[in-house]
């Protein structure tokens, strides 16, 4: 018979390191030396982000004093250090960061030390980005991928703040890792792997319970479709289940309500979808900023709407319902506030709800964020250009698609926060990667380099865009009030004021600021200057219940009972549920010697809230008292 030469074997797209002399000289220079140039990426990156760490630590207030919701997670993770893990009330945000933080606060851990974990959490997420890029993409496309995400500043800045975004990212990275290790029929290992996966995620990240529901399709999908597959791809959600079912079961000890990892879901929605929502974050009247703080006061609103004691479930229907009412009624509007919300998810570097790196940067706060100049909008466009193309093959790309249509969705839903689009960061950096890659071979393929270049022009003009629209405007003042903030917490008052005063002047009509510093100047006894900036915050805002409520007080304590009297009584007219009002201006008619009235204010403010143990004792002790006995309850 004669001899038949053999069949050519395919080349591997990832050839591992036995792959010796002539085969290996015939890989892509990015294959041959991967390992060098990965590590060679990742021991720049640590360099940069110590560097960034360090002069952070060092440098600025905010380091030393988190805010607003990173203050109420590292207050929450006292507690769980001090043995108060179990919670009398619900889950108000997803459990998973706070108790980590708790577990590093009772071995000591610090603000410090949370940097610098959540850095090298980034420094991991990086790494095995690149990894699972090089089997899934080529060489090429992990160490761009990498390179990407070390150079972006969003993550670079959430890693020095009290808040999820690093964890996040990392988690969404496993579960694409191990969801593209599960394709075809892989080990029940690895689908195991992938429903514990999910269920962690889903404990830090509450929108991920939509990929336990659609996991098992996609696995069911993607395999030959026989009964054994079909309890394969179950097998993750079991798994998961198991994970989760402790936050569910701690929620109904609580509150004998069904809030499977989380509740304030209504709240959160109403936040973004108000009648004056710009697509951002929008303050409910009357409901605190605080995250442990928004069911209490909701439910106040709750009850004096419905006359109904209010549940954990209730108010969050109350809220919910709201949303679906004004949705159904105009439609349109809806819509376009989902757009709006959409086209900030793609083109926003300036906005944060909390805080705004391109504020410090400007103001000369954290210059060394600079080491990350890289800003997420400039890789939207060929992140999207990307995951196109991975549509040639939907059900193999489905992982990608599915992570990051799930923020996206999160966000049009909801409103838009730089919060809300990170956990989508990982799988734009891996398509906007693939995109730069293929745009790089401009030879072998012209028309792809044209497309990926316009993709990244639109997304570098988007800046412009906005601020000829005057939308996502840089704004200095973020910074500065944020330092004032923490350095009055430090007990800085003369470096806070002077702070608040330099916001002030580059934002003079910024009352809510404004009341603040008038704060701060009353508990250090400047009344003088704090009536000054009251009563020019009255002639902007002559309706303000914070301001005629904060003259109030500082005329009860100068002693004119009068005028404290009268401006306490308009702060209630302004805002009849403010139990601390109906509480003050108890007080002040009380020392003019009228118990009934008072007694009849705080009678008012325990309607409002009757948890509210101050206001019952001033009460108990009026009623107590003789009718002519005029002491201060």
């Amino acid at each position: 018979m004669p001899h038949r030469k053999p069949a050519p074997t395919a080349r591997p797209r990832h050839a591992g390191p036995a792959a010796r002399g002539p085969a290996a000289a015939a890989l892509p220079w990015a294959e041959r030396r991967f390992a060098a140039a990965f590590f060679i990426i990742l021991s720049l990156a640590a360099v940069l982000r110590t560097v960034s760490v360090v002069q952070y630590i060092r440098d600025s207030p905010l380091a030393r004093c988190p805010l607003i919701d990173a203050s109420v997670y590292w207050d929450w993770a006292g507690d769980i250090a001090a043995g108060k893990s179990a919670q009398a009330v619900p889950f108000f945000s997803a459990p998973l960061y706070p108790y980590l933080l708790g577990v590093l606060r009772a071995v000591g851990g610090s603000l410090p030390a949370v940097y610098v974990l959540q850095t090298l959490a980034d420094l991991l997420t990086g790494a095995l980005l690149a990894w699972v890029c090089r089997r899934r993409f080529g060489a090429g496309v992990g160490l761009l991928a990498a390179v990407l995400f070390f150079l972006l500043q969003e993550p670079a800045s959430f890693a020095l703040r009290v808040l999820g975004s690093s964890l996040h990212m990392l988690l969404v990275t496993v579960m694409w890792a191990v969801l593209v290790r599960a394709q075809g029929r892989p080990a029940v290992g690895w689908l195991v792997l992938v429903g514990l996966a999910a269920g962690v995620l889903c404990l830090a990240y509450t929108p991920a319970l939509v990929l336990v529901a659609l996991i098992p399709v996609w696995l069911f999908v993607q395999s030959q479709r026989r009964a054994a597959d079909l309890l394969r791809a179950v097998l993750p959600v079991a798994l998961a289940t198991l994970v989760i079912v402790p936050a569910g079961v701690h929620n109904w000890r609580a509150s004998h309500e069904f809030f499977l990892i989380q509740s304030a879901a209504g709240i959160t929605l109403r936040q973004g979808n108000h009648p004056d929502s710009r697509g951002v974050y929008t303050p409910i009247p009357g409901i605190s900023t605080r995250r442990d703080r928004m069911h209490l006061d909701a439910a106040g609103l709750y009850r004096t709407a419905t006359g109904k004691e209010p549940t954990w479930g209730a108010v969050d229907r109350y809220f919910r319902d709201q949303v679906l009412r004004d949705w159904r009624a105009n439609p349109l509007w809806a819509v376009k506030l989902a757009a709006s919300k959409l086209y900030r998810f793609v083109g926003a570097r300036n906005y944060g709800d909390i805080y705004q790196p391109s504020a410090e940067i400007a103001t000369g706060l954290h210059r060394w964020l600079l080491l990350a100049p890289l800003q997420v909008p400039w890789l939207i466009g060929p992140a999207l250009l990307g995951l196109v193309l991975m549509l040639r093959r939907p059900v193999y790309h489905a992982p990608e698609w599915m992570l990051f249509l799930l923020p996206l969705v999160v966000t049009a839903v909801f409103f838009y926060s730089p919060r809300y689009r990170i956990p989508a960061v990982p799988i734009i950096v891996v398509a906007a990667a693939g995109a730069l890659h293929r745009g790089l071979r401009w030879r072998a393929q012209p028309r792809m380099a044209v497309a990926v270049g316009g993709a990244v022009l639109g997304g570098v003009l988007l800046s412009p865009l906005n601020r000829a629209m005057g939308l996502d405007l840089l704004d200095p003042t973020n910074a500065l009030f944020n330092t004032a903030a923490a350095l009055q917490r430090e007990g800085w008052i003369e470096a806070a004021v002077e702070a608040q005063r330099a916001g002030l002047k580059l934002k003079p009509t910024d009352t809510a600021a404004r009341i603040t510093l008038a704060d701060w100047l009353t508990a250090s006894g400047r009344y003088g200057e704090a009536r000054a900036e009251l009563t020019s915050v009255l002639q902007v805002a002559p309706e303000s219940f914070e301001a005629q409520h904060s003259l109030g007080l500082i005329a009860a304590q100068s002693g004119d009972l009068n005028e404290a009297r009268a401006r306490l009584w308009q702060a209630v007219q302004r805002d009849p549920r403010s139990v601390k009002a109906l509480h003050d201006l108890a007080v002040v008619v009380f020392q003019q010697g009228r118990p009934d009235e008072a007694a009849e204010y705080l009678r008012q403010a325990l309607s409002l809230d009757p948890t509210d143990q101050q206001v019952r004792a001033a009460l108990q002790e009026i009623e107590q008292l003789p009718a002519t006995r005029p002491n201060t309850p």
